[in-house]
């Protein structure tokens, strides 16, 4: 996200100190959740008892944790928000706006994907992640020269 925030003229991100300092907590909270999860009591796999025998939910093998904690997805939040306002600034700067839509397009369809209630957010959450590294590819195909 500072890369792709840098090549579109996002001020913060043009210097190298501050895209150290990014990587470094990127790191940092990587870490930290991962921590988090090998000190709790882990997974389960989630078993299918509500929908019925001939729905598409059925066919899906789905994990969840023994506890749930908000804390397991504030990296994934803080991700799609990065993109969202680093794709609506990149927009704005005017530099490569072609990168800023694809990094907006990106929070945005995490955000929504995993925000769906119920049921419904297995297959909305797992699209809407889909849907971010699809747009974050393109991004990153403009950056980097279509490699």
């Amino acid at each position: 996200v500072a890369e792709m925030g840098k090549f579109s003229g996002v001020g913060l991100f043009q210097s190298d100190i501050v895209q150290i300092v990014i990587a470094i907590g990127a790191i940092g909270l990587a870490i930290a959740d991962r921590l988090k999860f090998a000190r709790s009591p882990g997974i389960e796999q989630t078993i299918w008892d509500e929908p019925p025998f001939g729905a598409l939910e059925r066919d899906l093998v789905k994990f969840g944790y023994v506890v749930p904690d908000f804390a397991y997805v504030i990296p994934a939040i803080i991700l799609a928000l990065a993109n969202l306002i680093v794709g609506i600034v990149a927009f704005k700067s005017g530099v490569e706006p072609e990168v800023g839509k694809w990094m907006a397009f990106a929070g945005l369809s995490a955000l929504v994907g995993n925000a769906l209630p119920g049921n419904i957010n297995t297959f909305t959450g797992n699209l809407g992640e889909a849907g971010m590294q699809f747009c974050l590819l393109e991004a990153a195909r403009i950056v980097y020269g279509g490699m």
